[in-house]
């Protein structure tokens, strides 16, 4: 018996019995590249999986997918193999660690097989595996899917709730992570379906090792409810998507006395603005009065305490309100002068919900001071909503402004009186006893709290004095709150109330007394 074996991914021949070698130059018609097989040996092989399915790969990069030959003859052996090459070379290629391998029964081998694709789109491959008598069909597929090194992030954007008719814009950031520079960038599609909008700026670019480039994308609800799409693109051939959502809420409408109350920036604890809308002073426009508490640019005592107020008209669908900015000086505490206030800034305030909104000011006064304060409620929303006819609640609508009469005017209390948070609040801006000739300095302004019940009338507070802080600014280290004195709100009707107060410490240490309060404005809906 003779045989001719070519090793499988080697370019050795052995011939049995070994034949002499041609003369130089000539020409060798050697056996088939893989393997001319000879006598049969024990059968009893397995080939597993047959089916390669490489899926999708960047061009350029190689998938593998590994073969496994088992012995399942019971006896050990050393199988004869012939074929195994695939017949796409281009996209497809193979090795194996069998050839001339002692298998014990139960042992095995593997032909591993690899996907190179050179071009874009679907590519398949078939070959033949000879083991001894057996043959064993192998097929293969897989899609060149682009270039590798390209990562967009993130694939998934969910603008969240946004008011109806007004735009979000959120991006999607293109990476090149080849590690050298890729370029010029061949993008396709990407666009957007409404209510989704959507721009790049990576066609025709060179991206530098770990450049960037960005997708961005925009959200304009033209109605409430969810909303969903998706941007669908190629950059240099390899596929990408970008999922969107969002959902369209109504439009807030700033004319509803449900958006009065105590809000505040979480970053600045330690001031904060007090909000009261009085509704409709004429169809479809009221008016917004904002108290402001706060503190001077420098730190210091109670003499760096500053109270501001700001008026404007809100007006229905109008999505924020222009406002001026006031200060008051020249008074004394709870005692007359009555003091005027002057034009100090300007400012324009908005909510995107009941319980979030924006301050943005612009100061005149020669401090240019200029900036935005994210707004959040302090307490729980009772009456605010974005669908009308707007809820009303006899406990919440004694929230507002109230003041103690004409002879003191120019100072008074923010009230929000809040039965689902069971809290009572108040803001009180007045002055140093003594303080007309102190200018500024002479502002002082107080915080008092108790717990509420619905339905009280009479609510036991206490008072606070806090001071150290910045104006706009984090709380610094020296910035507290203290307990200065007590007192009890006590309303008596919509439009009459009467606070008495006694101060154990504080700027007005000593004093106590009685102030019957008006209501400043009309009685909100729903005042019993």
């Amino acid at each position: 018996m003779s045989y001719r074996l070519c090793l499988f991914g080697s370019s050795r021949v052995l011939d049995h019995p070994p034949r002499p070698r041609p003369p130089a130059g000539a020409f060798i018609v050697a056996c088939a590249m893989w393997l001319i097989p000879f006598a049969a040996a024990a059968a009893g092989f397995t080939v597993t999986p047959t089916n390669l399915v490489f899926g999708g790969v960047p061009l350029g990069a190689t998938g593998t997918i590994a073969v496994t030959i088992t012995n399942t003859s019971g006896v050990s052996q050393t199988p004869n193999f012939s074929g195994g090459a695939p017949n796409d070379p281009t996209n497809f290629g193979g090795s194996q660690n069998c050839a001339g391998v002692p298998l014990a029964a139960g042992g095995s081998c593997e032909f591993t097989y690899t996907f190179t694709p050179t071009t874009l789109g679907a590519h398949s491959s078939s070959t033949t595996i000879g083991i001894n008598s057996q043959n064993f069909s192998i097929t293969m597929s897989g899609t060149g899917t682009g270039v590798s090194g390209v990562t967009v992030a993130p694939t998934t954007i969910n603008f969240g709730p946004v008011i109806v008719n007004t735009t979000v814009a959120m991006t999607a950031t293109v990476t090149n992570v080849s590690g050298a520079p890729l370029g010029p960038l061949s993008v396709a599609g990407g666009a957007a379906e409404a209510p989704f909008g959507a721009t790049q700026t990576c066609a025709g670019i060179t991206l530098a090792a770990g450049g960037t480039c960005e997708f961005s994308y925009t959200f304009t609800p033209a109605a409430p409810g969810p909303a969903s799409g998706s941007s669908n693109f190629t950059i240099n051939g390899e596929a990408f998507t970008v999922s969107l959502s969002g959902s369209g809420t109504p439009v807030l409408d700033l004319n509803q006395h449900g958006l009065t109350g105590s809000w505040y920036n979480p970053a600045t604890d330690g001031q904060g603005v007090e909000v009261e809308v009085f509704t409709n002073s004429l169809p479809g426009t009221g008016l917004v009065f904002v108290s402001w508490f706060t503190f001077d640019t420098t730190i210091g005592g109670a003499e760096r305490q500053r109270w501001y107020t700001a008026l404007g008209p809100v007006v229905t669908g109008e999505p924020n309100a222009s406002l001026n900015i006031y200060q008051n000086t020249g008074g004394n505490f709870n005692a007359p002068p009555i003091t005027s206030p002057q034009i100090v800034g300007t400012a324009t305030i908005s909510f995107d919900t009941c319980s979030s909104g924006q301050l943005t000011y612009s100061f005149t006064d020669g401090t240019d001071r200029r900036g935005t304060i994210p707004l959040t409620r302090l307490t729980q929303n009772v009456t605010c909503s974005t669908m009308t006819p707007y809820h009303t609640n006899a406990d919440f609508a004694l929230s507002g402004n109230w003041y103690g009469g004409a002879e003191t005017s120019g100072q008074g209390f923010t009230v929000e009186v809040n039965p689902i948070s069971g809290a009572f609040f108040t803001a009180w801006y007045t002055y140093m006893p003594n303080g007309t000739a102190a200018g500024p300095a002479g502002q002082r302004w107080y915080t008092a709290q108790g717990a509420f019940i619905p339905g009280m009338r009479s609510i036991p507070v206490t008072i606070y004095q806090t001071i150290g802080g910045v104006f706009d600014t984090v709380p610094q280290p020296g910035q507290k709150s203290t307990a200065v004195g007590t007192g009890t709100m006590t309303f008596q009707s919509c439009s009459a109330a009467i606070f008495n107060y006694t101060f154990a410490g504080g700027t007005s240490s000593g004093l106590s007394g009685v102030i019957n309060l008006s209501r400043v404005g009309p009685v909100p809906p729903g005042c019993t």
